[in-house]
């Protein structure tokens, strides 16, 4: 497990992880990124990619920086007109622009039983 933070997290957050043996990373300046720590995964532990498996305001932090190339997409025949449930991609006060459109295209499909559909994109 690697953590990736803002630097303003507390000092006792950072030694929680350290006593943890967590390897953490911290995105520097006063709003979060996630380019730099991206690049330093890929520099210092030679990760090159990721599954990202957040909730939609992690997604949108990714999918708002040009970071998701690839999306998989299982479909059910559900229905839920709660207002409050969350969707795939969203945004939060602390992004100072909406997200970009993000444009995929369909690359594979796979039917899942008994009523599914997987859905494979790839950016364009």
């Amino acid at each position: 497990m690697i953590v990736i933070t803002s630097s303003q997290a507390s000092k006792e957050y950072l030694n929680l992880l350290r006593e943890k043996g967590i390897a953490y990373l911290i995105s520097r300046g006063n709003e979060f990124h996630l380019t730099e720590p991206m690049e330093k995964l890929k520099s210092i532990f030679g990760i090159e990619r990721i599954s990202l498996q957040g909730g939609g305001l992690v997604n949108g932090t990714f999918a708002n920086e040009k970071l998701i190339d690839k999306l998989s997409s299982v479909v059910i025949p559900f229905v839920d007109s709660s207002s409050s449930v969350p969707t795939t991609f969203e945004t939060g006060s602390f992004f100072k622009h909406p997200i970009s459109p993000l444009e995929f295209k369909l690359k594979e499909m796979q039917k899942i039983e008994p009523e599914g559909l997987w859905l494979f994109y790839q950016r364009k």
